[in-house]
């Protein structure tokens, strides 16, 4: 299977094992990228606000499928959800046939800078053909993303390579 660039928006993060700690800095996210999150301090998991990932998902996904002029899902209509667990259920990986977007807990397929995502909401694919030399391109396609788009939860994605 081929590699492509994917974006989401981690759920569950933490930082790499076994790599320098100055990979998980500031710098490696978006500007306002921490402020959406909770944090374990003791174990180094983040947690997404999940009230603040209700309140905009479905406007984020539409201003976002606008900004790139793609009309993949045009037909296809989500509901407004009020729980994370209605969320997670709607937008699940295997009832959703892995066509974006949907809900993924399985870190090891979505590679970031900076974190590792152990369950995200991957709302892009891009080409399986795409050659990446850096991953700081990535880092530098958040931080346009998040100036572009009105939507705060633009600073809460994270772009990577998808397997």
């Amino acid at each position: 299977m081929a590699t492509g660039i994917a974006a989401a928006v981690p759920i569950v993060l933490r930082p790499y094992e076994n790599v320098p700690a100055n990979n998980f800095e500031e710098k490696n996210f978006s500007n306002k990228f921490f402020e959406n999150y909770h944090v374990d301090e003791k174990r180094q998991i983040y947690t997404i606000q999940k009230d603040f990932l209700l309140k905009h998902y479905h406007s984020f996904f539409e201003e976002f499928t606008d900004c790139i002029g793609s009309n993949d899902n045009q037909n296809e209509t989500f509901p407004t959800v009020k729980t994370f667990e209605e969320f997670t259920s709607v937008f699940d990986y295997r009832i959703r046939n892995a066509k974006p977007p949907y809900f993924e807990a399985n870190g090891g397929v979505f590679s970031v800078l900076g974190c590792v995502c152990e369950s995200y909401w991957l709302f892009y694919l891009g080409s399986y053909k795409a050659y990446l030399e850096e991953y700081s391109t990535l880092c530098h396609v958040e931080r346009m993303l998040e100036r572009a788009m009105k939507n705060p939860l633009a600073s809460a994605v994270k772009f990577g390579i998808y397997s």
